[in-house]
């Protein structure tokens, strides 16, 4: 984590400065995505312009579909 941790603050304070000030904006989409995405691109490496399919794939592999006996699926 010390390796990692100039990183994360040089990331946090580049987010959290580029924030409209007195105006409204959607924090999940502006601060909590992009920070995780560019802290997995950080993990995973891909071609920077490339970064925003890792939160689509993450999303889409953590996406747990609600399964019930009207599926049509045996639960046994």
């Amino acid at each position: 984590m010390a390796e990692v941790e100039p990183f994360f603050r040089e990331l946090a304070v580049g987010i959290l400065g580029n924030l409209p000030v007195g105006e409204i904006f959607n924090w999940m989409q502006e601060v909590s995505i992009e920070m995780t995405g560019r802290m997995r691109a950080m993990r995973f490496d891909p071609p920077h312009q490339e970064r925003h399919k890792l939160i689509h794939w993450s999303d889409i592999k953590t996406t747990v579909r609600q399964v019930s006996s009207d599926d049509g699926i045996d639960m046994k």
